[in-house]
């Protein structure tokens, strides 16, 4: 049996998330009706992190096992010219048998895109979320710094999440400014929860246009309340990016 580690990327606009469901346009379903149609053998593939509907990456790593001939090396050229448009394989690396491309996750980094201009870019709408009133960035700064580290950050996870702990660890959020209208959160961390990332956004946000205090914010994340955080910004500006792995010979081959 061959075992592969893919990188892939997608504009996730036309998928309605990473996740198989019946009769739903899923990332997982299309690559598994892909492989399974030019393998001619029934594949199941693994994904690193099931990103919501909207969500797109540039770096989602997938395992995929098969029994065929196909050499690893033809897998990537074979597989890219099935798959369609908005979905490519970056890279592709054999593995060990053992390989799981979500136990053996260091840590994640995803981005979150804001277009803050006077006026909405229809261009930039499927990548981006607009915010039409003015970001203060020293205020968003000093809100940052209380999602460093480790915390439970039951306040900033969505209904419906299963999960045996809401505690998490931020290493860093940091603010890319891309130019006078557009910029980007950087979160790296060692998992991220059920909209984590797009809930503490819209509080970045909030805080930023001076309808959040800091106090506030503390408040919410110590409270351990979802209640107190009725925002959520949209998926569309939510990009996953990288995922980094345990360096470790009985994980990679």
């Amino acid at each position: 049996m061959t075992t592969l580690k893919l990188t892939i990327a997608y504009n996730g606009t036309h998928f309605k998330g990473w996740q198989y469901q019946p009769k739903m346009r899923t990332v997982q379903g299309v690559l598994e009706k892909t492989i399974q149609k030019v393998l001619g053998e029934p594949i199941k593939v693994t994904g690193a992190s099931r990103t919501d509907a909207g969500v797109h990456a540039i770096g989602q790593v997938v395992r995929v096992q098969y029994h065929c001939s196909l050499l690893a090396e033809n897998f990537q050229f074979v597989m890219n010219r099935a798959l369609p448009d908005d979905i490519v394989i970056k890279s592709v690396e054999e593995v060990s048998v053992d390989f799981h491309p979500i136990a053996h996750t260091e840590s994640k980094i995803y981005h979150y895109t804001i277009n803050n201009a006077p006026l909405r870019d229809p261009f930039k709408e499927s990548f981006s979320w607009y915010v039409r009133e003015p970001v203060i960035m020293d205020r968003v700064n000093e809100a940052i710094k209380i999602f460093l580290g480790e915390h439970d950050f039951q306040s900033f996870c969505a209904a419906g999440s299963i999960v045996k702990s809401t505690v998490r660890t931020i290493y860093s959020i940091e603010i890319i400014q891309k130019n006078p209208d557009d910029f980007v959160f950087t979160f790296h961390g060692n998992g991220f929860l059920y909209n984590m990332i797009r809930i503490i956004t819209a509080v970045l946000i909030r805080v930023g246009q001076g309808k959040m205090t800091l106090e506030e914010v503390e408040h919410i994340l110590v409270s351990k309340n979802r209640n107190l955080v009725p925002w959520t910004a949209p998926a569309h500006g939510l990009c996953l990016i990288s995922i980094f792995y345990e360096k470790s010979e009985e994980v990679f081959e």
